[in-house]
């Protein structure tokens, strides 16, 4: 993991609902990190938590091609 996404994660275990959104695509796209779609739902659940409108959309949109 590159130095920019390791900031990333610092901010995102820290609460940051658009560095969970931001790290939930990283391993959604496979984007400096090896392709995990678990992680990035674990990612996008915490961001929706906390309001993020986008992270609730790619849930639906994951959900709907049957990854959970």
């Amino acid at each position: 993991m590159n130095e920019q996404l390791s900031r990333l994660q610092e901010q995102a275990e820290g609460g940051d609902a658009n560095a969970q959104y931001e790290l939930g695509m990283a391993y959604q796209c496979g984007s400096g990190v090896p392709q995990s779609f678990t992680e990035a739902i674990k990612w996008y659940k915490k961001a929706a938590a906390q309001g993020d409108e986008r992270a609730s959309r790619l849930l639906w949109f994951l959900d709907m091609q049957g990854i959970h």
